[in-house]
């Protein structure tokens, strides 16, 4: 029979491993860390989270660095408000080599259950995604696990150009493109899950 810890810690490792890739400068180490997280928390009709088969996907917590969660309503709200055309709840980062996750500077390490952290709403880009869809997006569509030839309009929204940001370095003017932001949210996911003390302790001893 399956030993389905050690199974939930090989997981685990990949993500430690592409996190750590991903922080060398492999941005799309992030797309590995998405097929991971996809084994380990989604549920389809012909598939089966680890979590599930372990009976703790409704038992186990996880950190979320993004604070109190609000409806898809209440992000629209905000976004129309601000004219904004992506808001991210994850904590990113703008720097001269591009966005980056904050990682552990982040403002709040809430605790919530791991079905609720998976749905949790975390970037709104012209729609509301959560971290599932972000998962799936990168797993699915864009090369984790299979490269779709004809994306979704969710694939292309999530992987459009945001427009351009300007640092000053100096007396010169670095230009960067807003692309690919799904790339440091899921790293940030990937923090999230290697930090949370609930799911290491249930490999702890394998």
């Amino acid at each position: 029979m399956m030993n389905l810890r050690n199974e939930l810690k090989k997981q685990l490792s990949f993500i430690e491993t592409s996190c750590a890739l991903y922080d060398k400068g492999n941005i799309y180490e992030a797309l590995r860390i998405a097929v991971a997280l996809r084994v380990i928390f989604h549920d389809t009709k012909k598939s089966t989270s680890i979590l599930t088969q372990l009976d703790i996907k409704g038992k186990i917590r996880l950190i979320t660095t993004i604070g109190s969660q609000m409806t898809h309503e209440e992000l629209a709200e905000i976004k129309a408000s601000q004219n904004l055309f992506l808001m991210s709840h994850i904590p990113l980062m703008l720097t001269p080599l591009g966005v980056k996750p904050l990682l552990e500077n982040h403002d709040s390490s809430e605790v919530t259950v791991a079905e609720k952290w998976w749905n949790e709403l975390v970037l709104i880009n012209q729609t509301a995604f959560s971290r599932k869809d972000i998962v799936l997006v990168a797993a699915n569509e864009d090369g984790g696990a299979h490269v779709e030839p004809k994306p979704s309009a969710k694939t292309k929204n999530l992987k459009a150009s945001q427009g351009k940001f300007i640092i000053k370095r100096g007396f010169q003017q670095v230009s960067k493109e807003l692309i690919e932001h799904h790339l440091p949210i899921i790293r940030q996911i990937g923090y999230e899950v290697l930090h949370s003390k609930m799911l290491l302790q249930v490999v702890a001893d394998t």
